[in-house]
């Protein structure tokens, strides 16, 4: 009895809700309620309720095991039942809509028990049908079947051929295991309680095993099997299932092959043979010395593993070809030992024992690579050939055309009959860029020429062609042929020649709306200067008149008035500021730069002085590296300095201890990076590209001063010397200017 045939037979032996015949199903059904109601009315008169579920249990119970019918019954004597003995007023039948309900859920509970059962039903009519199938499977499988309790170590089932195999009967077979039904040691030497425990481990880890054993029957004698071991779902203990077959004739038949096979160990042809499952059982002489493998190291190695085999078509159509026509033949790729790949013409050959059940495969292999490479190169050269559109001339010692492709039929309008045994320098009027002896000269030293030539067509058609030339010598040395591959490349020449007219017109015209920009540029400069500088005096002679009313009618105005007065005389010092600062950044548009070796760290030095009596009595930390040198206008680079040390100074005004760093980054080899970094109020980097714009500012008049020209005179100073300018800042977090010069020695760009 099999493992499932077993659980089957101990469901069986439980309670089955099967009941057959409706009389019986009915009574069932009365019995049920009549106990339901005795326990309810007994109950009650011990102060016990839960009456209700009573009844529900008697609907139960004539569900499950009577049916729909009987449940409904049940579901109707319940709820006639619930309604006159407990459900108030007693002893009368009355239906409110309350009962309506409990009527309602009797019979769906009645509904929902039937309907548990016949999905009980059709589960086990499945289980026992695949019960069924599998036992038939089992006993009847041609190989012999064991299951092993891994707990126990013993057989808990074997169907017939298993009983056949080892000669004795079931019963004394499951009270045996796999090591008492094998000899002491393996043909390998390994003790076969070492081995048989390896296996298993592995299958019961999940893995499919297949190995080759030797087992004993009951006169002890050896028996060569395969075996093949796949753990089985349980939930209570671990099985393993083995599947055995007697392979002794197929050790037979491969012995045989092999004996044969010794007879062609002499020859350098590789053969090997290999069982069905593609273990290498023999390796001869030539296998060796084609892959590199010994004979030890290869023999029971599956062969496409060892070999790294790729196949032409799926191994399993090969495969289909072979068991039906004993044989195949095709090409493979192995590799060998070393890792070298190569391609062989192989062919196979199928052993069948006396039942015509297949043995063994003889396999011999041919190593063609070589044959193949070349056999590719020619057909590669010759299709190429065929299909270049380049003009392929090939041509003797004396320049004299022996082969003339389809391509130098079109490119040139000459026949290969016409051109044939023709010298192609003088057929052609060819015109070489250097003299025709250099580049002979060149091919007999070299062997290959490259270049470009000026031919003429049939038609007297001028064009011009790549050409690479190549020399072919002899098995003594002596120049045999020279091919020679031309391409025209008239229409790319002339297209090359367009472009570049095309390039200079745009050139010059670049140069002209430079100029034209430079002059706009400058007339703006001249203008702004002009402006600026013609509203110095009106605002002059505000600030002069206020301040003589401010001191001639001070005692006349009240309050109000003189504050206005002072706001007029603090908006005319800004607008002079303002003036003063635009004529200055004018100026530096319309001033050249005097480029020069520059010390950044004294010109730091000396802004840092300038600004030490305006900054008395401020705790303030200065950071200064070692600056390095560059190339620029001095003055220029220190009014840059000015405003950045400026603008830090001011925007950390509110800080209790101010934190200004200036130092250089290693940017790039042909630039140098300096930054000025302070701890300030920050800004929000969403607008940081307004903060390089005249005029732009991010903070009030009132939090801080100044006109929105600082920064933008330091990016004009800075693009004039060719380098940029650029910060990072975050709101409350301080800002990080940082500016880029040319090094020391690199031209202004």
């Amino acid at each position: 009895m099999s493992i499932s045939t077993k659980q089957a037979t101990a469901e069986s032996a439980m309670p089955s809700p099967r009941i057959r015949g409706a009389a019986y199903r009915y009574r069932l059904a009365i019995v049920s309620f009549a106990i339901a109601l005795g326990v309810g009315l007994l109950a009650r008169r011990y102060g016990i309720g839960h009456q209700f579920a009573m009844l529900l249990f008697a609907i139960a119970v004539a569900g499950w095991y009577g049916g729909l019918g009987p449940a409904l019954v049940a579901a109707v004597l319940s709820s006639l039942a619930y309604d006159y003995f407990f459900t108030q007023p007693l002893y009368q039948l009355g239906f409110t809509k309350y009962d309506l309900i409990d009527i309602a859920l009797y019979i769906s509970f009645a509904f929902l028990i039937s309907r548990f059962r016949e999905v009980r039903w059709r589960a086990e009519d499945k289980l026992r049908e695949s019960e069924e199938r599998y036992r038939t499977l089992v006993q009847h499988a041609p190989e012999a079947i064991v299951v092993l309790d891994v707990d126990t170590g013993r057989f808990v089932d074997a169907n017939k051929n298993a009983v056949r195999l080892f000669g004795r009967s079931k019963e004394a077979l499951l009270e045996l295991g796999p090591v008492a039904v094998s000899p002491p040691t393996q043909p390998d030497g390994r003790p076969s309680s070492e081995s048989a425990v390896e296996n298993i481990q592995k299958a019961v880890e999940g893995a499919d095993v297949v190995f080759e054993w030797m087992h004993l029957d009951a006169a002890e004698k050896e028996i060569p099997c395969e075996v093949r071991l796949v753990r089985l779902l349980a939930a209570e203990r671990v099985l393993v299932r083995g599947s055995i077959i007697d392979i002794t004739e197929r050790e037979r038949a491969q012995q045989a092959l092999k004996e044969r096979a010794d007879l062609l160990d002499l020859t350098h042809d590789t053969i090997f043979v290999r069982a069905m499952n593609n273990v290498i059982t023999y390796w001869n002489r030539g296998a060796q010395e084609l892959y590199g493998w010994s004979s030890e190291e290869a023999l029971g190695r599956p062969s496409h593993e060892l070999l790294r085999t790729e196949f032409p078509e799926p191994l399993e159509q090969i495969n289909a070809k072979l068991l039906q026509t004993d044989r195949w033949e095709g090409e493979l790729i192995h590799a060998a030992r070393d890792g070298k790949r190569f391609v062989v013409s192989s062919r196979w050959s199928l052993q069948r024992d006396a039942h015509d059940e297949p043995l063994a495969i003889l396999e011999t292999s041919t190593d063609i690579t070589e044959r193949k490479r070349a056999e590719q190169d020619l057909r590669s050269q010759a299709e190429l050939i065929r299909l270049a559109h380049d003009a392929i001339i090939v041509r003797d010692p004396e320049s004299r055309v022996t082969f003339w492709n389809a391509g130098a039929e079109k490119t040139y309008g000459w026949t290969a009959g016409e051109a044939t045994g023709r010298v192609t320098h003088e057929l052609l009027q060819t015109r070489f860029p250097v003299s025709r002896e250099a580049v002979d000269f060149a091919l007999q030293e070299s062997g290959e020429w490259e270049g470009e030539l000026t031919h003429v067509r049939k038609g007297g058609t001028a064009i011009v062609v790549t050409s690479r030339q190549s020399l072919r010598r002899d098995s003594h040395g002596a120049p045999a042929a020279i091919m020679e591959i031309n391409r025209d490349v008239t229409d790319r020449k002339r297209s090359e020649e367009e472009l570049r007219r095309l390039n200079e017109e745009l050139e010059q015209r670049v140069i002209e709306r430079t100029k034209e920009l430079e002059a706009v540029n400058k007339q703006l400069e001249a203008f702004a200067y002009s402006v600026s500088h013609d509203l110095r005096a009106p605002v002059r002679h505000i600030a002069g008149f206020t301040e003589l009313l401010q001191k001639h009618a001070a005692w006349i105005l009240d309050d109000k008035g003189r504050h206005q007065i002072s706001m007029i005389l603090d908006a005319a010092s800004r607008m002079g500021t303002l003036i003063d600062d635009l004529l200055a950044f004018s100026r530096i548009g319309r001033a050249e730069t005097q480029n020069t070796t520059v010390d950044l760290s004294q010109i730091v030095k000396g802004v840092i002085g300038e600004f030490a009596p305006d900054t008395q009595g401020r705790k303030i930390v200065w950071r200064v590296g070692d600056l390095p040198r560059c190339y620029g206008d001095p003055a220029m680079l220190r009014l840059v300095f000015t405003n950045l040390v400026s603008n830090a100074l001011k925007f950390t005004r509110t800080r209790d201890q101010a934190e200004i760093e200036i130092d250089s980054l290693n940017h790039s080899p042909a630039e140098v990076v300096v930054f000025v970094k302070d701890n300030g109020v920050g800004f929000d980097t969403r607008y940081k590209d307004k903060l390089f714009g005249v005029f732009q500012r991010l903070h009030s008049q009132e939090a801080f001063e100044g006109t929105g020209i600082g920064l933008a005179t330091v990016q004009r100073i800075i693009h004039a010397h060719g380098g940029k300018v650029w910060l990072d800042s975050s709101v409350d977090h301080g800002a990080t200017f940082y500016v880029a010069l040319p090094k020391l020695g690199k031209a202004n760009a």
